[in-house]
């Protein structure tokens, strides 16, 4: 009987010790292991790209917005490769990723179903966006718009060609405006 409950207590505390390291490399609640991203997510996090949000979650199927998609990148340039540019990740090495996010060849295919039904909306709201900018701000043209005019979700602009900024919010033309 006491072989028996020996056993029964190693099997106990191996469990729980198993429980505790698959708690402990599930990062985020809402990314579990199996998830398609699980890895990639888990890397971001580990190096500083990303920290979730503070109830513990990542949210994956959360659209992308740009403002996220530059705090991603900046904090790739900061924490990563520690520099302004790299030589390893083209501007050609830029554009494969974003059309092959695009034409639906890298994601969840999932997500990508529903992206053909938000493609009439993201036309209509791209015409009303000045094609200067991103993230997306008023298309006025001979209209100033400044940086006190924006929304905390529109700050940093990006200048999409630096020297093309007809609303002068880039002031030290280095292709961020707003910045504070």
């Amino acid at each position: 009987m006491r072989a028996f409950a020996a056993i029964a207590c190693v099997v106990t505390v191996f469990a729980a010790l198993t429980a505790t390291a698959v708690a402990q490399s599930q990062r985020f609640s809402d990314v579990p292991t199996d998830h398609y991203a699980f890895e990639a997510v888990e890397w971001a996090a580990s190096v500083g790209v990303t920290t979730g949000y503070t109830d513990g979650t990542f949210k994956p199927a959360q659209p992308l917005s740009k403002r996220h998609a530059v705090v991603f990148m900046e904090r790739y340039y900061d924490e990563i490769l520690g520099a302004e540019q790299s030589e390893a990740f083209t501007r050609g090495d830029m554009m494969v990723l974003l059309k092959a996010i695009n034409d639906g060849t890298i994601g969840d295919s999932e997500t990508q179903q529903d992206s053909a039904a938000n493609d009439a909306a993201t036309q209509d709201r791209e015409q009303d966006c000045h094609p200067a900018y991103t993230p997306c701000l008023p298309n006025r043209p001979g209209d100033a718009i400044n940086c006190g005019d924006l929304t905390s979700e529109q700050k940093p602009v990006m200048v999409n060609e630096i020297g093309v900024d007809p609303y002068h919010l880039d002031r030290d033309r280095n292709g961020v405006g707003c910045t504070s």
